[in-house]
């Protein structure tokens, strides 16, 4: 029972670690998409 928990924890631990991740790599493409279209209307 004591293994289960503990790889409950981990598998949770992923899916927010990933979800974090995926929000930066996000927000990052969308930074740079929104200076690239700054630049082109330059």
């Amino acid at each position: 029972n004591i293994f289960i928990y503990i790889l409950s924890i981990i598998y949770l631990s992923v899916c927010v670690m990933n979800k974090i991740f995926a929000k930066r790599t996000l927000n990052k493409i969308g930074n740079y998409s929104f200076v690239t279209s700054e630049t082109h209307n330059f």
